[in-house]
């Protein structure tokens, strides 16, 4: 028994032996038993590898730049609001170009622009010398079709300047030191409205000069005889022509008519302007106004209150560009010789009625053909009633004004048209001479 418990333990023992050299090689048939613990061997694990988050990069966003058409477009802008007076307009503009981009150098050159006319605008002195007025009418728009022989061709070559002309005389009018003045200032209402002059103050060593145009009805008779037809607003908001040739031609223009070429010229020279004045028109009514057919007795194909929603516009853009706005009568009749009493009634409550309601109310009047009448007329009282308190007439060869109280003060005013230039060089001389500025069209009639 103990025999046989021996040979099994020997034989388990072999069998366990054999196996374990099995596992390690053939080699060797039978290894002792061991009872030390069996070898093991680690391959160490890599440390891992950390790859660094890159630092955020922050790219600078580029300064804008502020290229010369943006200089431009800024320096067309400030010209604009500067020529109309709006110097805090100017500054808000300028101030917010820096941060579009101007230099330091530009944005302090037009600062010391914006600064200088301020300063010129504001830093006034007593004027006691002569206030001279002109007036003109509307412009022969197309010389070449006016002188080239029509119905109207004597009468505007007479009564009007061509383009040409206009654009001569404000340049010698800037050059001898006037300035173009608001009519409005030369005096004061009383309470009682009794008027009486002003004290004027004006920037020093400028010479004023009221100007005024007449009539802008743009009527239809004068329609394709050289005239514009009306006056329109233009796609950049500015005041310009409106034609429409026989042919069917249609014109927009800035460069044919008193108003754009007037306010591009103080666009351009500032210091020909005291804090933005233009000029005042004086309106008719009989066939509307400014080309619009406002009148009452329109013809039936006009829609008169969409005539005078159109005009307002035009009248709202003339006057924020510094233009006012005279009574020349409703029909342009003789006041002084040939109208009634009754007419001169009728024709001054027709005018209030249908122009100053577009306009607003005025207290100038401007004798039709500069006939003007005697304070102690009638017609005069009837004027006068009707909130007129400055009136016009005209006399060309001397400047002259006249305050007389409660009766209201009289201006003559100089005319400027094809006959003062053929005939009145010596009388404008302190303006213009005449015989640099006529037009060479007119050397032809």
């Amino acid at each position: 028994m103990l025999y046989l418990t021996g040979a099994l333990y020997l034989a388990a023992v072999f069998l366990v032996s054999s196996s374990l050299s099995g596992c390690d090689s053939q080699t060797s048939a039978l290894s002792p038993i061991s009872d030390a613990a069996p070898s093991l061997t680690l391959t160490p694990r890599p440390s891992p590898t950390f790859t660094p988050i890159p630092s955020p990069t922050f790219t600078p966003t580029p300064k804008p730049v502020f290229s010369k058409d943006d200089l431009n477009e800024l320096d067309e802008k400030l010209s604009s609001l500067i020529g109309t007076y709006k110097i805090e307009q100017a500054r808000s503009l300028l101030n917010q170009s820096q941060g579009s981009g101007i230099s330091d150098v530009d944005f302090q050159a037009r600062k010391h622009k914006i600064d200088s006319y301020e300063s010129f605008q504001t830093n006034l002195v007593p004027y006691t010398g002569e206030i001279e007025h002109l007036f003109t009418h509307c412009l022969i728009a197309f010389p070449e079709l006016c002188y080239s022989g029509n119905r109207m061709t004597a009468s505007l070559d007479n009564d009007c300047l061509t383009p040409y002309e206009f654009k001569k005389i404000l340049q010698s009018l800037y050059d001898n030191n006037y300035i173009l003045i608001d009519i409005n200032l030369i005096y004061n209402v009383n309470e009682d409205t009794s008027i009486q002059l002003a004290e004027l103050l004006l920037p020093e060593g400028k010479k004023p000069l009221v100007f005024s145009i007449d009539d802008v009805v743009y009527d239809a008779k004068k329609a394709h005889t050289g005239m514009a037809d009306k006056l329109i607003i233009d796609n950049q908001g500015r005041i310009a022509t409106y034609t429409r040739h026989l042919d069917g031609t249609e014109v927009i223009s800035r460069d044919n008519e008193v108003f754009p070429i007037l306010d591009d010229f103080v666009t351009e020279y500032p210091y020909f302007s005291f804090q933005g004045a233009k000029g005042t028109l004086a309106l008719t009514g009989f066939q509307g106004i400014l080309g619009y057919r406002t009148h009452r007795d329109a013809p039936a194909e006009i829609d008169r209150i969409l005539e005078q929603a159109a005009v307002s516009e035009v009248i709202g853009v003339l006057k924020e560009n510094g233009w006012n706005f005279g009574s020349h009568s409703y029909g342009h009749g003789h006041f002084r010789n040939k109208m009634s009493l009754e007419y001169v009634k009728q024709d001054t409550q027709q005018w209030h009625d249908e122009v100053e309601p577009l306009i607003g109310e005025t207290l100038i009047f401007f004798y039709p053909y500069g006939e003007s009448v005697n304070y102690s007329d009638p017609k005069h009282s009837i004027l006068r009633n009707a909130g007129f308190r400055l009136f016009c007439g005209v006399g060309w060869k001397a400047p002259y004004i006249e305050e007389s109280g409660d009766s209201g003060i009289y201006q003559n005013r100089r005319n400027m048209d094809g006959y003062t230039l053929r005939n009145g060089r010596e009388a404008f001389l302190k303006f213009y001479d005449t015989n640099e500025v006529i037009d060479p069209i007119r050397d032809n009639t």
